[in-house]
């Protein structure tokens, strides 16, 4: 039976698109085209919005907790990291003291919390080099721990963070990576980095429990959860979720209180809290071996990849981030590279679900699309995404300039090739 307890803790806030976009095949300068696709008010809006509602509150909570001997590990995605240090005035004091406390760790993941690893292992790999460097900028702490976008895993994921440098990997306990395995012990593949996963059944208890308010019939009581933890086999139980900003949906502070009695009866009882290293440390010797595979498993409330990539829809707008990507290196410049992987996100995918499977009721947060793309509507929504990965890569392909980089020689007297739509 386990007896010892991580909690994770997964904060993330976007880089909202503008739509529609400002962007002009030949009327825009280079260094104009992240604003044209990038809707910097309405990001810092919704920022400014998730400091306050979401992010104050839990680090007032989460250091009060820490303080009396409760262990996390803390992972902010590398937009809300990129966002933050784009207004660095607003980084509270306290935060800053949190992420060195020796009861709090920190997850790191790649900059754009998006598609890289799906779309280029060498662009995955220094995404998440430079957002570990961003953690060193803006906190002062190296991370050793590693995150991929929504809990993901695959063998290429592992191979790239293990490369980097990280002492353990966090990945979600879905049954298509355990393949009838425990979550509750250190696994590893190979020679790479320890791999601490999450419990997933009691992961989703906990999180439904934060995110709803009490309803008939379905309650979940604190004790219940901490006598499913203390029956749980392994030598450790990992729990985890995302907290989502309570936009239009329960209260932050009753979630909040949901932490904090849990918290409260894993301190009082028979469990004891633990620390990503310790756990290395005292189980890292006895470490087993899993398989990883090859097509990225996700987090378990998601259920699996098709649930961002099951709609033709979503299969469309990813073939255009992967045009995008590929157009963004073929004209040699930095800058489309970056903003076609801050395009990239996973977010998107998850929105489109939303609008056209879910009918807004999936667990994919209603934040996602702001009140500025309210009166597009649906179809104004995903038209105007649509348009502005075309706009993109109808920009990097323009022969009317020249972005530096080395084009194939093409017949003069050849008509102009003409992007399909899939």
């Amino acid at each position: 039976m386990a007896k010892t307890i991580l909690i994770y803790l997964s904060f993330h806030e976007p880089h909202r698109l503008r739509l529609p976009h400002t962007l002009t095949e030949t009327g825009t300068a280079i260094e104009r085209v992240r604003d044209c696709l990038i809707d910097w008010e309405v990001t810092e809006h919704y920022y400014r919005r998730w400091l306050e509602e979401v992010g104050k509150p839990h680090l007032s909570a989460v250091t009060e907790l820490a303080r009396a001997g409760a262990k996390f590990m803390l992972h902010f995605s590398g937009p809300l990291m990129e966002t933050m240090s784009r207004f660095p005035d607003t980084i509270p004091d306290d935060l800053l003291a949190l992420v060195r406390h020796p009861n709090v760790q920190l997850a790191c993941s790649s900059l754009s919390h998006g598609l890289s690893f799906c779309l280029d292992t060498e662009a995955f790999y220094e995404e998440t080099r430079r957002a570990k460097r961003l953690f060193v900028d803006l906190f002062g702490v190296v991370p050793t721990y590693a995150v991929a976008p929504f809990l993901a895993m695959s063998n290429e994921i592992y191979y790239v963070l293990g490369r980097l440098g990280f002492r353990g990997v966090l990945a979600d306990g879905s049954s298509g990576l355990l393949n009838g395995y425990s979550t509750g012990y250190l696994r590893k593949n190979g020679t790479g980095p320890y791999l601490l996963l999450r419990n997933s059944a009691l992961s989703h208890q906990i999180a439904f429990a934060r995110s709803h308010r009490p309803q008939a019939g379905y309650t979940v009581q604190t004790p219940r959860v901490a006598e499913g933890i203390a029956e749980a086999t392994g030598d450790f139980v990992l729990l985890g979720w995302q907290v989502f900003p309570p936009y239009g949906s329960v209260d932050t502070s009753e979630g909040l209180g949901f932490l904090d009695s849990l918290s409260d009866q894993l301190l009082t009882g028979a469990l004891t809290f633990s620390s990503a290293d310790s756990l290395v440390s005292e189980y890292g010797g006895k470490a087993s071996p899993l398989t990883l595979p090859s097509i990225p498993t996700v987090a378990s409330e998601f259920g699996d990849i098709s649930f961002f990539l099951g709609h033709p829809t979503q299969q469309a707008l990813f073939r255009l981030m992967h045009h995008a990507y590929n157009t963004a290196k073929l004209a040699g410049e930095g800058v489309l590279v970056d903003v076609a992987l801050a395009m990239a996100q996973w977010d998107i995918l998850a929105l489109v679900h939303r609008l056209l499977v879910s009918g807004s009721s999936g667990p994919e947060p209603a934040y996602l699309a702001p009140l500025q793309w309210k009166r597009l509507g649906s179809d104004g929504t995903i038209g105007h995404l649509w348009g502005a990965y075309e706009a993109f890569v109808r920009y990097a392909t323009s022969p009317k300039h020249d972005l530096g980089g080395t084009r194939p020689e093409t017949r003069t007297d050849a008509p102009s090739p003409q992007l399909v739509s899939s």
